[in-house]
C-alpha cells in the first residue's frame, strides 16, 4: 500500500455541478459578494411590517420577490454562504434588480450552483480519477496508429457509428488488461474528496465561436466556479490523499500502475491539448485566449515533473479534452471544435495542477 497527500490548485476557473440552480430571489449580492441565507431566519428578523412586505412579494411573483429581499437583507442577519462576484455579474444583479419585466429576465439571474457538502463546496475524488484515466487513455492513443473513426457535421457533429469501434473503452481494456469491471486495475487507486476552502467566485461564461473568420460569444451563463491562480494569485490550494494497493495490483497480476505513469501520461495529455488550444485561439485572432494559454506553460515549466502533473476537469473543457479527437486519424479542421467556453470573455475553464508528497 502506497500513500501520497495531494495538493490540487486551480489554475482556472473550475466548475463541478450537483445540478442546484439559485433562483435570483434566493440570493442577494451587495459589495462584491453573493450572500445566500435561510428565508425563515430572515423573516423571522426583520419589523411586522417588512414580513407583511415580504409575504406580498411571495404572492405576487417572483421578481418583486427578489426586490423586496434585496431590500430587506443585509449581512447582520447572517448567512449560510458568501462567496466573491465578478464585476459583470453583479452589474447585471444591479440592472435587473427593478428592470425585470418578464419571467425570461428572470431566467438570466439563475446561477448554477457548485457541488458542496453541508455549504462548503469540493472537488470529488471521482471527478479528479476520471480526469487522471482520461489522461492514461489520451497518451496510449496518441502512440497508436489505429485510432481512426469518421465524425460528420450535418449540422452537429455526429459520430459515423458504423464506423466508428468504441476507442475509448477499447484502449482502456487494453492497457488496463481487463473484460470486466470487478478485474478493472484502476479500482486498486483511491482518490479522496478534497478538503480545504475553494476560492469560489460566481461569473459569466460564454461559448465563444469561430465561424467564417469571426470569433462571437453566444448565450450567457452564470456559474459558481473555483476560481484559479492565473485570475486570483491568492486563490486557494485544497488537498486530499491518493492510495494505490500494490499488493492487489500483483494479485491481478498488473504493474503499470505507478505515480510516475499517471503522472507522465497525464502531462502527455496536457501538453498536447494546451498546444491545440494555443493554436485555435491563434486561428481565432484572439489574444487574450492565447496569452492565458502562455502564461499556463510558462506556470507548468516551474513544476516538478517527477511529482506533479496537470489536468482538466470539469464544465466547459471541450471536445478535445474530454474525447479522442486529437489522436484521431481522421481528424480534420471541418470536423474539430469551432467553440470553447470561456470564463469572463477570457478564462479557459477546468485547467488545475496536482502534487504529490508520499506519506
Amino acid at each position: 500500500m502506497r500513500a501520497y497527500q495531494y495538493k490540487l490548485t486551480p489554475l482556472t476557473p473550475i466548475h463541478i455541478g450537483n445540478g442546484d440552480s439559485l433562483e435570483a430571489y434566493q440570493y442577494v449580492i451587495k459589495d462584491g459578494h453573493l450572500y445566500t441565507f435561510d428565508m425563515s431566519t430572515l423573516y423571522q428578523k426583520i419589523s411586522s411590517k417588512h414580513q407583511q412586505l415580504l409575504k406580498d412579494a411571495m404572492l405576487t411573483n417572483a421578481i418583486l420577490l427578489r426586490t423586496r429581499v434585496n431590500d430587506l437583507y443585509t449581512e447582520e442577519y447572517g448567512y449560510t454562504s458568501k462567496m466573491k462576484v465578478s464585476r459583470t455579474i453583479e452589474k447585471l444583479y444591479n440592472d435587473k434588480l427593478r428592470g425585470a419585466s418578464n419571467q425570461n429576465m428572470q431566467n438570466q439571474l439563475l446561477i448554477q450552483s457548485f457541488i458542496n457538502s453541508m455549504n462548503k463546496a469540493y472537488i470529488p475524488g471521482s471527478t479528479i480519477k476520471g480526469a487522471i484515466r482520461s489522461g492514461i487513455v489520451h497518451a496510449i492513443a496518441k502512440e497508436r496508429e489505429d485510432v481512426e473513426y469518421t465524425i460528420t457535421k450535418n449540422p452537429r457533429i455526429n459520430l459515423d457509428k458504423a464506423k466508428t469501434p468504441k476507442w475509448v473503452q477499447q484502449i482502456d481494456n487494453e492497457y488496463f488488461e481487463y473484460n470486466n469491471i470487478p478485474q478493472d486495475p484502476f479500482k486498486t487507486v483511491k482518490i479522496s474528496d478534497t478538503v480545504g476552502e475553494l476560492s469560489l467566485l460566481v461569473g459569466q461564461t460564454n461559448v465563444w465561436t469561430l465561424k467564417h473568420g469571426r470569433f462571437n460569444s453566444g448565450v450567457p451563463m452564470y456559474l459558481t466556479c473555483a476560481s484559479g491562480v492565473l485570475q486570483n494569485a491568492d486563490a486557494h490550494t485544497v488537498e486530499g490523499r491518493l492510495v494505490s494497493d500494490d499488493k492487489l495490483l500483483t494479485k491481478m497480476k498488473y504493474q503499470n500502475l505507478s505515480l510516475a505513469d499517471i503522472i507522465d501520461d497525464n502531462w502527455t495529455k496536457a501538453l498536447h491539448v494546451m498546444e491545440s488550444e494555443e493554436e485555435f485561439f491563434e486561428r481565432a485572432g484572439y489574444s487574450d485566449g492565447v496569452a492565458i494559454y502562455r502564461k499556463l506553460q510558462k506556470y507548468l515549466r516551474g513544476l516538478d515533473m517527477e511529482m506533479a502533473m496537470p489536468l482538466r476537469m470539469g464544465r466547459g473543457c471541450g471536445m478535445n479534452s474530454t474525447t479522442l479527437n486529437l489522436v484521431n486519424k481522421n481528424r480534420s479542421n471541418r470536423t474539430d471544435p469551432a467553440s470553447r467556453m470561456l470564463f469572463e470573455g477570457k478564462y479557459p475553464m477546468g485547467w488545475c495542477v496536482m502534487e504529490f508528497v508520499e506519506l
